[in-house]
C-alpha cells in the first residue's frame, strides 16, 4: 500500500495539508494577490493614460484636418478667382491686341490706298502728258492753237497736284 493512503498516517497528513495550504493561502492574500492586483491596476492605469492620449491625439488630428481642408477649399477658392480674373484679363488683352492690330491693318490699307491712288495718279498724268505732247505736236504740225491752251491747263492741274 501507498504511504499517502496509510491510515495510520493520514489523518497527520490531512494535518499538515491543511496548515501548509491556510499557511501558502494567508501569504498569497497578504502579499502575493496585492502585489499582483497593484501590477494589474499600474497596467490598467496605463493603458487608460495611453488610450486617452490617443484619444487627445484623434481629435487634435480631427482639427487640423478641418483646418487643413479649409485652408485647401479657401485655396482652391483663391486659384479658381485668379483664374477667373486671368482669364478675365487675357481676353481684354487680346480684345486690346485685336483692336490695336485691326486699327493698324486699316491705317496700313489707307496707306497703301494712298499709295496706289498716288501712284495712279502719276501714271494717268504721264499718260495724259504723253497723250497732250503727242497731240501738241500733232496740233502744231496741224495749227490748232486751242487744243494747246487745253494741254496747258492739263499741265496746271499736274503742278497742282505736285506730281
Amino acid at each position: 500500500m501507498l504511504p499517502q493512503f496509510n491510515t495510520i498516517w493520514f489523518a497527520n497528513q490531512i494535518f499538515w495539508f491543511g496548515i501548509s495550504f491556510s499557511g501558502f493561502a494567508l501569504l498569497s492574500f497578504k502579499f502575493i494577490i496585492p502585489l499582483v492586483t497593484s501590477f494589474y491596476k499600474a497596467r490598467e492605469e496605463k493603458i487608460r493614460v495611453i488610450i486617452e492620449q490617443a484619444n487627445k491625439m484623434v481629435s487634435f488630428a480631427e482639427i487640423i484636418k478641418r483646418e487643413v481642408a479649409d485652408k485647401i477649399a479657401l485655396a482652391q477658392n483663391e486659384a479658381i478667382a485668379i483664374i477667373y480674373q486671368a482669364k478675365k484679363q487675357s481676353q481684354s488683352d487680346a480684345s486690346n491686341f485685336n483692336q490695336e492690330a485691326i486699327q493698324q491693318i486699316e491705317l496700313y490699307r489707307q496707306q497703301k490706298n494712298q499709295e496706289i491712288k498716288h501712284d495712279v495718279i502719276k501714271k494717268n498724268l504721264y499718260l495724259l502728258s504723253s497723250v497732250n505732247n503727242l497731240t501738241s505736236e500733232i496740233a502744231k504740225k496741224a495749227g490748232i492753237q486751242n487744243f494747246i491752251l487745253q494741254t496747258k491747263k492739263i499741265d496746271e492741274i499736274k503742278n497742282n497736284l505736285n506730281i
